[in-house]
């Protein structure tokens, strides 16, 4: 329970953010005062979706911790970092003339937990994201996520495959849209991945009864555990094909498989893409390329064109195939439909599109030291992607697959809690153009 001047402080803040609904409110504390039950209980006091943002991913972890325990197990306290355990990005030295791939190792357990958040964002209205300033780097559109997933349900009849006689799609095909990648063996079996099972019933069958049993075993990153999903497949006479009925839905826990009725599956990946909307990406990235091609012979870069052409036309390839290729986020601009230089989605994006700009909460922890990054991470993405650029590594389109700028990141955002020992200059700046002191 609050103590001391914790009470005052969260009162003082209920009022002005709530009641006041100022822009932005400051809770001054120094460490091991209690500042992230204040934070709770403002949190649930205000009744706003929330993103709290920290500057590491160890203080992100540790605060989403403490949230959870203060705020009740039950509730959608969700983290937001980098998963990355090594990451090297692509670049181009030109001092030396070294090219350096992209070298990365995904932390797949942090991926589900990335997953997880962007699954609240769409599902609950409780939800609080503990962030880093992941936050502000490129994710896909949250409308293409959220219309990609899909439900299945006990019961429901599927085809496998798409069917003149329905407009859905497919049960595999589903998968598939969904970037969920098909494996035999389980070394193999990792999220985002699926396995396949069938055989035929053994005993007497009705010409209406099954004819095969199908076990899929597929393990969405949003979740802990695979899910287990069994169907039976019948044979329709009246227009000689074959369906799934639907049998059981077990998602996966640490004690075992729970049945439920029904179940939402999300797709494998964020960068998720309606095969029109593919198509029209790839056209566009057509279209860039051979304008880029044209202005490097111009200028006698044969072999950067040459390079360019190989790389791009390798990728679009990929792409209209599997709907996928290695370094697709740089493609984003064209694949989520933006003009040169626009806002790129991001988790913000995801807030703003399912509660609107006015309807959620942003509490900047540390806020003295998170605010710095956020200017930061801008200016080097776009120094290293140039030159990328410049010798025929990337289409100029790669510079919009980027963080936000600090202007179109507070465009985003309209009631901010900066939470700090020392409050800089900008959070007090903030605080006198909304007229009110800092809470102590």
């Amino acid at each position: 329970e609050p103590t001391g001047d914790q009470p005052k402080a969260i009162a003082e803040l209920l009022t002005q953010l709530g009641e006041n609904a100022q822009e932005a409110a400051v809770l001054r504390g120094i460490t091991g005062t209690g500042k992230t039950l204040v934070m709770s209980h403002v949190i649930a006091g205000l009744q706003k979706p929330t993103l709290v943002l920290c500057h590491n991913k160890n203080l992100a972890a540790q605060l989403a911790r403490e949230l959870r325990a203060y705020l009740g197990q039950d509730s959608a306290v969700e983290l937001f970092v980098s998963y990355y355990d090594l990451f090297v990005p692509e670049s181009f030295k030109e001092t030396t003339g070294r090219y350096v791939q992209k070298k990365s190792v995904i932390n797949h357990d942090i991926d589900a937990l990335r997953h997880r958040a962007t699954r609240s964002l769409l599902t609950r209205n409780d939800v609080v994201v503990v962030a880093t300033v992941s936050a502000i780097y490129g994710l896909g559109l949250p409308e293409e996520y959220l219309n990609a997933s899909v439900e299945w349900k006990i019961g429901q009849e599927i085809y496998p495959s798409p069917n003149e006689n329905d407009d859905g799609d497919g049960f595999f095909d589903a998968l598939n849209r969904m970037l969920y990648q098909p494996v035999d063996s389980d070394d193999n079996f990792e999220p985002g991945t699926f396995q396949h099972e069938s055989y035929e019933y053994n005993e007497t069958k009705s010409s209406s009864g099954p004819i095969r049993k199908h076990k899929i075993t597929l393990w969405p990153p949003h979740e802990r555990f695979p899910v287990t999903i069994t169907a039976d497949e019948h044979q329709r006479t009246i227009h000689n094909d074959t369906y799934f009925t639907i049998r059981s839905l077990e998602p996966g826990t640490q004690k075992g498989s729970i049945p439920t009725q029904s179940l939402r599956i999300f797709p494998a990946r964020h960068h998720v893409t309606s095969a029109k909307r593919m198509e029209q990406a790839c056209v566009a990235i057509e279209e860039e390329l051979q304008q880029r091609v044209d202005e490097l012979k111009a200028q006698g870069k044969n072999e950067a064109m040459a390079k360019l052409q190989e790389r791009v036309l390798g990728d679009l390839y990929m792409m209209r195939e599997v709907g996928m290729c290695k370094g697709m986020e740089n493609y984003s601009r064209h694949m989520n439909g933006r003009e040169a230089g626009e806002t790129p989605e991001t988790l913000l994006s995801y807030f703003s599109s399912r509660f609107g700009k006015d309807e959620w909460l942003l509490v900047v922890d540390e806020s003295h030291v998170t605010l710095p990054q956020l200017k930061a991470m801008y200016f080097g993405d776009q120094s290293r992607k140039k030159t990328l650029i410049k010798h025929g590594y990337r289409l100029p389109s790669a510079l919009d697959n980027r963080p936000l700028k600090v202007d179109e990141f507070w465009k985003q955002v309209q009631q901010t809690l900066f939470v700090s020992a020392t409050p800089s200059a900008y959070e007090l700046e903030q605080l006198k153009q909304s007229s009110t002191g800092f809470t102590q």
